[in-house]
């Protein structure tokens, strides 16, 4: 397309050192002044549509800019509202944590862990010594042994 260009405009391509084909400076500067002062080839008009173009990008460019303001202002705001309701929760549990443990050490203050142990081992003898005599009672030995001891 440009060797078409440049020959209707009568410049003819050339052979560098390196045996390259091409154009000389000379012949490009004074064709493409030629294009801008006469403007051959509607080059104002593509300026102009170009200009059109990069003024509706910067607007897209200004409100995708907007909008990501917009955005980023919201998500501080909810960042800000989370870390309120998050020190409300942690010291809402906190106070329970504490309420709880104040409410087990009563507990074990008023329950007297040491006493209610040996009241544990009692009942577990007792329930040995009643399931002994439930035995006893069945096999039929129990009225026997109650003989003996009334006799005594």
């Amino acid at each position: 397309m440009l060797d078409e260009y440049m020959r209707q405009n009568g410049v003819k391509p050339i052979r560098d050192e390196h045996g390259q084909m091409g154009y000389r400076k000379e012949d490009v500067a004074k064709i493409t002044a030629g294009e801008i002062a006469f403007d051959k080839s509607n080059i104002k008009n593509r300026i102009r549509s170009v200009n059109k173009i990069i003024e509706q990008a910067q607007k897209d460019t200004d409100q995708t800019l907007e909008h990501f303001d917009k955005t980023l202002t919201r998500l501080v705001s909810m960042t800000n509202t989370c870390k309120v309701q998050a020190k409300s929760v942690s010291g809402g549990v906190r106070d329970s944590v504490n309420k709880l443990s104040n409410g087990l050490a009563k507990i074990e203050e008023l329950a007297n862990f040491d006493k209610l142990e040996g009241i544990v081992c009692q009942l577990e003898r007792m329930e040995k010594s009643l399931s002994a005599l439930a035995e006893l009672d069945k096999s039929g030995s129990l009225d026997r042994v109650v003989k003996a001891l009334s006799q005594k």
